[in-house]
């Protein structure tokens, strides 16, 4: 919310010279709380409101400053003690507790209990779920990374399932090529020597995404230069197909020829790109 503000105050100052930070209306209708709420929720630091303040002291207008302490102070509560259900879900997701383990600095500069027992149980359940030997294979299989903290009792099975499925996904040689032609880096759950196929088919794959990639260069670049000659020497183009406008001279006359010659090479080039769209690894 803060960042939305300080754009709207940015703004102004650029494009509007005296422009408003508040209207009359929204000094009226702001609900105070509620702001100071939201920005709590978010591990927002509490406003001073100055610029608030002093927009509404225009229209005499009182900003109800102690609404929006007690809206943050309420939100800011519920930031720092997360739910079981928040939890769970990061747990689901094989994420770090980590993660929310960051809010402890803000819950601490603002002297308000940093308290994640329910968040905990709800971690505990859901990383546990995540760490399943079925859900490791399949996490493996799609060249996701293992995670290294599942609960002491599961890493091992967690290990071995995850693996099996990584030697799939490293041995995938058509997926590495498709990765590499679409401009993806090497996955680093394979390394060079882990699959001599897979990395061969990577390989060709990048290579291709480097001439397709150095093809479409080519072809803005014709489109850049023929957009030129025509606009200089006055062709029009009728279903993309140039001819002569109102400017007959020699110049235009080879003007036209070079934008025919042009179109010729993108012609190549679009036939050269389909082509390489059929590339199959073999």
């Amino acid at each position: 919310m803060n960042i939305v503000r300080n754009a709207f105050y940015l703004t102004c100052a650029v494009a509007l010279s005296g422009c408003a930070y508040m209207s009359e209306e929204e000094c009226m209708t702001r609900n105070w709380f509620t702001m100071g709420q939201q920005d709590g929720s978010k591990g927002i630091g509490p406003s001073s409101l100055q610029k608030e303040v002093e927009a509404c002291e225009k229209y005499a207008i009182s900003v109800k400053t102690e609404d929006y302490t007690q809206g943050w102070k309420k939100g800011s509560a519920v930031y720092c003690a997360p739910t079981t259900a928040q939890g769970k879900a990061l747990g689901l997701a094989g994420s770090s507790i980590n993660t929310m383990m960051q809010r402890e600095s803000f819950c601490q500069q603002h002297t308000i209990p940093f308290d994640i027992t329910e968040f905990q149980k709800g971690y505990d359940e859901g990383i546990t779920q995540y760490c399943q030997a079925g859900n490791a294979k399949t996490e493996g299989a799609a060249g996701k990374a293992a995670i290294e903290y599942c609960p002491t009792a599961l890493q091992a099975s967690y290990a071995a399932a995850w693996a099996e499925g990584n030697a799939l996904y490293c041995s995938n040689a058509p997926a590495a090529f498709d990765l590499a032609r679409n401009g993806g880096g090497f996955p680093k759950v394979c390394t060079d020597s882990a699959n001599n196929e897979f990395k061969r088919a990577y390989d060709r794959g990048h290579l291709i995404f480097i001439r397709v990639s150095k093809l479409k260069e080519d072809m803005a670049e014709i489109d850049r230069v023929v957009g030129s000659l025509a606009y200089s020497h006055d062709l029009i183009s009728t279903a993309g197909i140039y001819s002569l406008g109102t400017d007959g001279s020699p110049e235009a006359q080879d003007a036209l020829r070079q934008v025919h010659e042009y179109q010729r090479k993108r012609d190549r080039i679009e036939k050269e790109l389909f082509d390489i769209q059929l590339t199959r690894v073999n």
